[in-house]
């Protein structure tokens, strides 16, 4: 064949909850025993909390991967995600989900480009924001939700080596450990 890879598609959901990457994109067909481009990996998924206040003066970036070239290009990966959760979000930063682009083509057909990610910005206050997406007004504002799904699986360790583990932990790095 002399297909092309497929585009990674846009992946997940605006409220980022659950909190998921983007997707990989689809490897380039082989022509005549020749390989064709290696997919671009999906972008990752960011999520800074604070009880206070998040500044961004920077960028923050989960872009996709590029496809690879070869007789028919391999496709890019979708953005990823990017979720913020403070009190008072600001500053002049750029927030980046863009798809990685489609790999370019020996024999056939170019690889697709990947899909935009997601960007929420969650505050009570979020008017210091005046800060930028990479695509272009793709952000989400919301008062704070929850960090977590509030339907979670969780995870309880009721043994280590045979031994008991106490029904409240409190370990410290400085105290006595909870299991000996």
């Amino acid at each position: 064949g002399t297909n092309a890879g497929q585009a990674g598609s846009r992946f997940g959901t605006v409220t980022i909850i659950p909190l998921v990457g983007g997707s990989g994109g689809g490897g380039g067909a082989s022509v005549n025993n020749n390989r064709g481009g290696a997919a671009g990996g999906g972008g990752g998924a960011i999520l800074i909390a604070s009880s206070g206040s998040i500044t961004i003066s920077g960028s923050i970036t989960s872009r996709g991967g590029v496809g690879n070239s070869g007789n028919a290009g391999g496709g890019g990966g979708s953005g990823g995600a990017i979720r913020l959760i403070a009190n008072t979000v600001s500053g002049a930063g750029n927030l980046n989900v863009s798809g990685g682009s489609g790999g370019g083509a020996n024999v056939s057909f170019a690889g697709a480009s990947g899909g935009q990610g997601y960007i929420r910005i969650e505050a009570f206050d979020y008017s210091g924001f005046v800060g930028t997406s990479t695509p272009g007004n793709i952000i989400s504002f919301a008062f704070p939700h929850p960090v977590t799904s509030p339907n979670s699986p969780t995870l309880k360790i009721a043994t280590i080596g045979g031994v008991t583990t106490p029904a409240s932990p409190f370990g410290t790095l400085q105290g006595i450990p909870d299991v000996i």
